[in-house]
């Protein structure tokens, strides 16, 4: 996951304004109905004197269904200019799937970025459109596709002809 976004934050020494940089990477592990969820953001600001270096980090923990799944967990902030430093808050999330779409819910998601929010997942043939409203800047439209299935090896193939 990569991008950027815009941020109306100040405090003593900061501006208003800025549009960060936010490289990071998230995912999920799945065994047994039971899940990991996680994700790590990064805040890179773009010049000196602005925005302060930091960094966001989600670990949930959840059950999951054959059309569900329920996580919950810990979302935490960490600022090197803030006060304080470290912040910790729950985080919730729940999805489920119907017929022909998805419907997920969540309360700090997406590394904190997404306070509260609802959203309609509609499947397509490059990966998921995601419709919906997030709360309190109002619409929210997204993208995602998978970057592969499992992570296990192939079944191996013997070299040797069958006799």
């Amino acid at each position: 996951m990569f991008g950027a976004a815009y941020t109306g934050n100040g405090w003593n020494g900061g501006r208003w304004g800025e549009l960060p940089l936010l490289p990071g990477m998230a995912g999920r592990f799945v065994h047994a109905g039971l899940a990991l969820d996680g994700a790590l953001v990064f805040l890179a600001p773009p010049r000196p004197g602005g925005l302060s270096v930091g960094a966001n980090a989600l670990l949930r923990a959840g059950c999951v269904g054959a059309r569900w799944a329920v996580f919950a967990g810990a979302f935490a902030n960490w600022a090197l200019e803030g006060k304080p430093q470290l912040q910790w808050l729950p985080s919730l999330r729940g999805e489920v799937a119907f017929e022909k779409f998805g419907v997920s819910a969540a309360v700090l998601d997406h590394a904190g970025f997404a306070p509260l929010y609802v959203t309609a997942e509609l499947p397509t043939s490059l990966g998921h459109l995601c419709v919906g409203y997030l709360a309190p800047l109002g619409g929210l439209v997204g993208f995602s596709r998978p970057l592969g299935g499992q992570l296990s090896p192939p079944a191996r193939r013997s070299s040797t002809p069958a006799s």
